[in-house]
Formats: structure tokens, sequence, C-alpha cells
């Protein structure tokens, strides 16, 4: 086959021919496609482009307190747990396709960490001395007693 005037491989750098116009074989597209598209780094890369995009897409702060720092601090709370069909995480936001995020992020308000995690557990109050309110201090207790109760022993085994 001719070879194209002066072109080469974008990967091994061999000279192309015929219809080739960037890649000299399969397993050099292969290996390209691999590393620009499904390495951590790329991921990465774009799940921070895409929750950027979102971030601003849903006026840049957290709805509740104005929060707009840091956008790591920012998260998607979805208004309703059983409309939810995937969590807006960094993989999800590398991986997904644009028109999917835009859909999920519709059902969802933008919070800042702290007013997440009150939205969550709204009963998890501190009281004007800074101490953990009656309520906040029987729902840890539940909690610790909840964890207790399902923890096995060390050393005991599961028999299946």
């Amino acid at each position: 086959m001719a070879e194209i005037s002066g072109r080469k491989c974008v990967v091994c750098g061999s000279s192309l021919s015929g219809r080739q116009r960037s890649f000299c074989s399969l397993g050099c597209k292969n290996r390209y496609t691999n590393y620009h598209h499904q390495s951590y780094a790329k991921q990465l890369e774009r799940a921070r482009i895409n929750k950027s995009r979102l971030v601003g897409m849903k006026g840049g702060k957290c709805m509740h307190c104005g929060y707009a720092r840091n956008f790591a601090a920012l998260e998607f709370h979805h208004r309703d747990a059983s409309s939810k069909s995937f969590q807006l995480d960094a993989r999800t936001l590398a991986n997904r396709q644009w028109s999917e995020i835009e859909i999920e992020a519709e059902k969802c308000d933008l919070l800042c960490s702290n007013c997440h995690a009150e939205t969550h557990n709204p009963e998890a109050v501190v009281d004007a001395t800074g101490e953990p309110s009656r309520s906040a201090t029987l729902m840890i207790s539940n909690q610790v007693a909840g964890s207790m109760r399902s923890s096995r022993p060390f050393g005991s085994s599961v028999s299946r």
C-alpha cells in the first residue's frame, strides 16, 4: 500500500498507509483508546468536569445555606429517594451519558455536606450548650446497640 505523505501512527510512530489516518493497527488504536478513555486519571478528569457543569447548572451553591467555597463539598440530594435511578458520584459522572446525568440531576437539590447530613438526620441536633440533644443521644445509643447486635465476636465462624 502507498504510504500517506509523512503521516505517522499517533501511538508507535510507524508510517501509515492506505486508508489509515491515525493508527497503524487495531492494537495501537486500542492502546490509545484505553489510555485516553479508560484510565483512572481520565475518569477523574471527566468526573470533575461533569460535576463542575452540574454544579453550575444548579446555581453553584448550597440551596439551603449558600455555601460555595469548594465544589468537592457540594453534593446532590435526591428529593424523592424512590425516584432515584442512580447516584451522582464520580464514577457515574465519568462514565454515563450526559443526557442521563442531566435527567437524574433534575431530581436533585444541590447541598453542602453539612446541610446534606442534616437533611438525612434531622434528629441529630446539638443544643445551645454544644451537647447532643436528648433525641440525638438516643439515636446514637440505638445505632451503637444495633451495630453491636449485628457483629460477631472474633474467631467465630459462619456455617454455610
